[in-house]
């Protein structure tokens, strides 16, 4: 269900649980919840014995089209961090990107950028891969110190994202909203490079990034164990084109 608040021609996705199932969502981890109508993902964690490190392996890998290209958009869903999550442990919720995003580390491309929202020491963080990020190092983090995410109470979560107007302009916007206030902010960078005066169709906003983590381990090998698991429930993903938190 569209909000109140925003226009039906300016949704891009929209995805409330109310089918009856998971939808773009559906994967072995995550629980359709009958009579919610939300769903619950699962975060199995492992333990590294020879590093000591926690975490859970990155959830549900790929990306969601949605419906046309935009060059600025607000992409927000409701979290429920269950009484079995750790919010001591860092980890990577939801967020969007162009045609080809970069994650995981990877080095920065032409037209390829990320903007997510995260956790860190219990609080949500924006989380953005941009022109400039030192080559072989993982995304820029900018905290908000003010807020903490606390267990068991539903959060509205929203991340608006404006794409630099062209390769040599430094204007692009990355926001984070938390129960519609803004609690994080980068602002005079570029996503994109190249050389073109506008913003090209693969620099767009085109895809929700459907990846999600605690702790990030990267592989199930060398010696890792699981040790139990971790949850959160989820709800009312949309995305609109311009600021709407």
């Amino acid at each position: 269900m569209v909000s109140a608040n925003v226009n039906a021609a300016s949704t891009l996705y929209s995805e409330s649980f109310n089918s009856g199932n998971a939808g773009d969502w559906t994967h072995a981890n995550v629980k359709f919840r009958d009579g919610a109508n939300n769903i619950r993902i699962k975060y199995p964690l492992y333990k590294n014995f020879s590093t000591g490190r926690v975490g859970s392996h990155p959830m549900m890998v790929g990306q969601i089209p949605i419906a046309e290209n935009a060059i600025d958009a607000t992409f927000k869903y409701r979290i429920k961090l269950e009484d079995n999550y750790d919010t001591n442990m860092g980890g990577k919720f939801f967020g969007v990107g162009p045609e080809e995003p970069v994650t995981g580390c990877k080095d920065i491309t032409t037209y390829g950028w990320s903007a997510r929202i995260g956790i860190r020491d219990k609080h949500p963080q924006l989380y953005i891969y941009r022109q400039g990020k030192p080559d072989g190092q993982c995304g820029e983090i900018i905290k908000a110190e003010q807020v903490t995410l606390e267990k068991n109470r539903w959060y509205d979560l929203a991340i608006y994202v404006k794409v630099n107007s062209s390769s040599s302009t430094s204007d692009a916007e990355a926001r984070l909203f938390v129960d519609g206030v803004e609690v994080a902010k980068k602002t005079g960078f570029k996503f994109f490079g190249g050389s073109n005066s506008n913003v090209p169709p693969q620099a767009k906003i085109q895809k929700i990034i459907r990846t999600s983590f605690l702790g990030s381990m990267p592989s199930i090998a060398n010696g890792e164990v699981k040790t139990g698991e971790v949850s959160a429930l989820y709800d009312n993903f949309l995305v609109v084109r311009g600021k709407k938190p």
